[in-house]
């Protein structure tokens, strides 16, 4: 199943908006135009980068196929046609011509699973109602070993004999906490401190969680972490600052500025079919969609 759009060289005028399909089997291709309408042709392939379709009265249409991109989840091809028996020179050419038609189409990658991207209804459906189906708690599997997370104190599930760390579950829940009192951090007062609890950790991890959380915010312009005051005099204050130093670290505190028109359609589970567009203007975002089918 290839999902795309119509596109041309120029003004969006040259061509249609909104999402066409384009499903081949063995020997035919049924193409889906914005409108909803499907018709299924033959399809028989002349050269490696061309292939040709029939109506049912033999007319024919020839095409020339080109790989416009390997993207992560999908494969983008450009497919070009005069609409008759005459084969354009190249997709690149015929996005230029005023007689062509011209569709850039995204196919998932085949070795990609299905939970990054999958156009197939059905299975769309069954995995989407997979992965929100209720799931059924296992009685008596608990693991056998563990491994502890000495910053948290916590022992966490491994498989046994993969490391000399992996020790069993039992052996790891008795040592991991240190021997001695118990602490849990207290936030009764306006500055929080540790206080004794026999569920809590030991007083050494206790003091060096139990601060006061310190946000911070993008200083888009300077690219920069800047310590803030959550609340209602700032609204953009809503992070942590280690949570705004990781941004930072990304490359997402820089201000960033769009501009031109983006053309798209949906890919993510329970997708809806239909070209959605969004133009960057004058500080401005205009945002429209086609959504024929």
């Amino acid at each position: 199943m290839w999902r795309g759009f119509e596109v041309k060289h120029g003004s969006p005028t040259k061509f249609g908006m909104g999402e066409i399909q384009a499903e081949f089997k063995n020997k035919t291709v049924t193409l889906t135009g914005a409108d909803g309408t499907a018709n299924t042709y033959d399809v028989s392939t002349v050269m490696g980068d061309t292939f040709s379709i029939k109506s049912e009265d033999g007319t024919p249409q020839n095409f020339v196929n080109g790989l416009v991109g390997n993207l992560k989840y999908t494969t983008a091809m450009g497919l070009s046609t005069f609409g008759n028996a005459t084969y354009p020179d190249s997709f690149g050419q015929a996005m230029r011509s005023n007689d062509t038609s011209n569709l850039l189409m995204f196919q998932c990658n085949r070795w990609g699973g299905k939970s990054t991207c999958d156009f197939g209804h059905d299975e769309v459906m069954s995995l989407f109602e997979e992965f929100f189906a209720p799931k059924e708690e296992k009685v008596g599997d608990d693991p056998k070993c563990a491994r502890c997370d000495k910053g948290t104190e916590t022992c966490e599930e491994c498989n046994c004999e993969t490391s000399p760390e992996c020790v069993p579950a039992e052996q790891c829940n008795s040592s991991c906490s240190p021997p001695g009192p118990k602490y849990k951090c207290s936030w009764k007062e306006k500055e929080p401190k540790c206080e004794e609890d026999p569920d809590g950790k030991s007083k050494q991890l206790c003091e060096y969680n139990c601060k006061p959380a310190v946000y911070a915010k993008c200083n888009y312009k300077d690219d920069i972490c800047e310590t803030c005051t959550p609340g209602g005099d700032d609204r953009e204050c809503i992070y942590l600052e280690s949570y705004c130093k990781t941004a930072r670290d990304e490359g997402r505190c820089k201000q960033q500025v769009l501009s031109g028109l983006f053309r798209s359609i949906e890919s993510n589970l329970m997708f809806n079919h239909g070209e959605f567009d969004i133009q960057f203007r004058q500080n401005k975002m205009f945002i429209q969609d086609y959504t024929t089918m």
